[in-house]
């Protein structure tokens, strides 16, 4: 296996197969000449969406995998149980000790190599503190840890952790239901990791969540100096796009442009038809006041699609 080779590991079901493809096109646009190669783990993925991710580049490499956690029963209201796949990647990717693990709801805006060079050699990840899970959820406090990571951007060390059993550990303590609330996989991760991270700089994880702060609060829990806490602010290497609803379903959001300029161009028409479904299902739950504002939401989108030529 060529050792020079960065490689990313996306994790996506078909309910997602559009955001995935779009941090793909992110990637590849801002990541031009690098040894990079996207793995795409697909549970039950359509054809037609594994067409669409071949087309893309020859740097995405699809594996096709069954729902193996289908008879589970857990459940989460936004997060999928695909995610739970995060746990066996030491066990997917055997012949790989590093790679970097994306969620679907992210976008890479510049070069991402700096991120490899990151030292992780006697630690299982290189993560980013989740200031809101921290700062105000005190999640931390709750599960008696030091500190508390986002899952949606984790620089792993496979070697360690098939070394250390933690594919077992993970699935055997979920399978304990001990953390049921909030996420599907991400206390579950905190908890076995523990200390054992190296924690990293913001820029490599920029939660849309942290932007309700002030920059001082954000360069406070960072350790940070204000400008560079404003700088990551404004340029982040990695936007995750936290919070809901999604940013795709908000084309009234300023945010919305800066993800749709990467969404790939034969995937216009299928949002199109995810959001209206998506639209029809927010105005069964909102009243009649409001609905000429979700009508108004639904032309705005279908005029932009318009002008990429759908």
């Amino acid at each position: 296996m060529n050792k020079n080779i960065n490689n990313i590991v996306i994790i996506t079901d078909a309910n997602y197969a559009v955001p995935a493809r779009t941090l793909c096109n992110s990637i590849l646009k801002n990541s031009i000449n690098s040894c990079i190669k996207i793995n795409i783990l697909g549970i039950e993925l359509l054809e037609e969406d594994i067409k669409k991710f071949k087309q893309l580049s020859s740097q995405i490499n699809i594996i096709s995998m069954e729902d193996n956690f289908k008879t589970l029963n857990f459940q989460h209201q936004y997060v999928s149980k695909a995610s739970l796949y995060k746990f066996l990647l030491p066990k997917i990717f055997p012949g790989i000790d590093k790679i970097l693990y994306l969620d679907c709801d992210i976008l890479v805006l510049k070069n991402i190599n700096s991120v490899f060079s990151i030292d992780i050699n006697n630690v299982y990840a290189a993560v980013v503190k989740d200031m809101p899970a921290m700062y105000s959820m005190k999640l931390h406090i709750q599960m008696e840890l030091n500190n508390y990571f986002n899952s949606g951007v984790m620089l792993l060390n496979l070697e360690k952790m098939r070394k250390d059993f933690i594919s077992e550990k993970l699935i055997k303590l979920k399978k304990e239901k001990k953390f049921q609330r909030y996420f599907m996989d991400q206390n579950e991760l905190n908890y076995i990791f523990g200390d054992k991270v190296n924690y990293i700089s913001p820029k490599y994880n920029f939660m849309s969540s942290i932007g309700h702060y002030e920059i001082n609060e954000i360069a406070s829990f960072y350790e940070l100096k204000y400008d560079e806490a404003k700088e990551i602010y404004d340029n982040p290497v990695i936007w995750h796009l936290t919070g809901h609803p999604k940013i795709w379903n908000q084309v009234d959001s300023e945010d919305f442009l800066k993800w749709y300029q990467y969404l790939p161009e034969f995937d216009y028409f299928i949002h199109l038809q995810n959001f209206n479904k998506f639209m029809k299902e927010q105005i069964k739950q909102i009243t009649t006041s409001k609905t000429w504002k979700i009508a108004k939401s639904l032309q705005t989108i279908k005029n932009k699609l318009k002008i990429k030529g759908v």
